[in-house]
């Protein structure tokens, strides 16, 4: 079942407590929810949305642009995904783009509903900025994003012989940002390097 929704009601409010332990309640779905697109490619034990959001936010940490937030990208990529909690992984042609958005939007304020005003308030505006794509941090999350996303192609195709192509064509265009172009050439180096190997 992909689709969850959080319960919340306007006509009985919960306590801050209440609120604070139904949010990690649903939010801990992640942790046992899986990236829609490793299953789709038969990935044996396929990473959890939580496993992709952590080592997102782990890169926006580490990759380090002193011209950019740090702290505000790294918050950003903690929340850029929290939705799925609630509505699941959709997958690019799932939806339209309309309709995914209008679905993590509704997701977001079910999930954000459950916290204290200045909590939901953060978390939204990092969310539509994430969404948005206009701020260089945005920009810069989002490819972050995408970035995670070939690591662990790399890792399976390593790891489990798979072939996961799909995953480094959506991705051909997107790194603009300096540092992680040569991220993104460093694991395509490797992949060709162990494919030479297969081939000998």
């Amino acid at each position: 079942q992909r689709k969850r929704t959080c319960h919340v009601s306007a006509s009985s409010p919960m306590s801050s407590a209440e609120g604070f332990l139904e949010f990690f309640s649903i939010v801990s779905r992640l942790k046992s929810l899986p990236r829609t697109g490793w299953v789709q490619n038969h990935i044996r034990d396929p990473e959890r949305v939580s496993g992709h959001i952590f080592r997102t936010a782990l890169l926006a940490l580490v990759v380090k642009d002193p011209s950019l937030n740090t702290d505000r990208c790294v918050k950003m990529a903690l929340v850029h995904d929290l939705a799925e909690s609630v509505i699941g992984d959709l997958v690019p042609g799932e939806k339209s783009e309309e309709e995914k958005a209008r679905m993590e939007q509704h997701g977001m304020n079910e999930l954000c509903a459950l916290l204290p005003p200045d909590a939901n308030a953060e978390i939204q505006s990092l969310f539509r900025e994430f969404e948005d794509g206009v701020t260089a941090e945005a920009r810069f999350v989002r490819q972050l994003d995408k970035l995670e996303m070939i690591l662990q192609a790399n890792e399976y195709e390593n790891d489990q012989g798979a072939r996961l192509d799909s995953f480094y064509e959506s991705t051909r265009d997107v790194f603009s940002h300096q540092q992680l172009a040569k991220l993104q050439e460093a694991i395509l180096s490797a992949r060709r390097k162990r494919e030479q190997q297969y081939t000998k």
